[in-house]
């Protein structure tokens, strides 16, 4: 059948879901974005959609966050530049990263970000290393901590890092935000070490899942919104953090 295709609005029935468009604006390509230096050029990033489901997972890996450009980090090109970078701070005396928003990156991409980087540092990491996946969940929690899937940050990046010479002991230093810990912190049937489990406190994030009544059934609070001393050092959450030692507590303490 020749000609447009209503039900994709005059694309062909084959273009992939995650085609970039033309912008209404300019009439160019959303995907025009270039950063010779690196060099990032256009084909390094993925195209410039907004996030509408949660739900859908490729809809949150593959569109952006808050209209924050995001690197195409399928390509392997884009992971070593990624992992270089890492290498560096390294190199000056830092021993671990967290990775912010990584539920928006594919497990698969993240266990080649960590491979790669234990590669360039001589293929062991030091007993001190850390490194801290900021995996937000919600009703999702069942497929990103419970499964293991293409989308999974447990079983499915799991077995990804240890097909990448990922030993036991190199698991254990990825450690996840296990924002499901108040209502379902076994979400994972045992199948992760409680070592790998964190939560942080006092920051944006603690603050956000507040609000989503997935910390302390909205009940909590942190300091540095000017939360009373007594009333967040009572909460739930911080029992847990101080009273059950299954959770490592990354603890941000108020400056004056």
């Amino acid at each position: 059948m020749n000609g447009d295709k209503y039900s994709t609005d005059g694309a062909p029935f084959w273009t992939p879901y995650r085609t970039c468009e033309k912008n209404p604006f300019t009439n160019n390509s959303t995907n025009c974005l270039e950063y010779p230096k690196v060099p990032y050029g256009p084909l390094n990033f993925y195209c410039q959609k907004v996030i509408i489901d949660y739900a859908d997972f490729d809809n949150v890996i593959y569109d952006w966050l808050d209209n924050l450009a995001d690197l195409n980090t399928d390509s392997d090109y884009i992971r070593q530049r990624i992992v270089d970078y890492l290498t560096d701070l390294y190199s000056i005396g830092l021993t671990g990263f967290r990775l912010d928003a990584a539920k928006h990156m594919k497990p698969v991409d993240i266990a080649n970000i960590l491979a790669k980087f234990k590669y360039n540092i001589g293929g062991q990491l030091p007993e001190n290393f850390f490194s801290w996946l900021e995996i937000i969940s919600g009703n999702e929690a069942d497929v990103l901590f419970g499964e293991d899937g293409e989308y999974s940050y447990t079983g499915g990046m799991d077995k990804t890092l240890k097909s990448l010479w990922f030993s036991d002991d190199d698991l254990v230093k990825v450690k996840l935000w296990w924002s499901s810990y108040n209502k379902n912190y076994t979400i994972d049937n045992g199948h992760v070490d409680p070592r790998r489990k964190v939560i942080q406190n006092d920051v944006h994030d603690t603050k956000y899942a507040y609000f989503r009544g997935l910390v302390d059934g909205g009940k909590g609070c942190i300091l540095n919104e000017g939360c009373e001393v007594d009333k967040h050092n009572n909460s739930f959450f911080n029992k847990i953090i101080y009273g059950n030692r299954v959770f490592r507590a990354i603890i941000n303490y108020r400056r004056s």
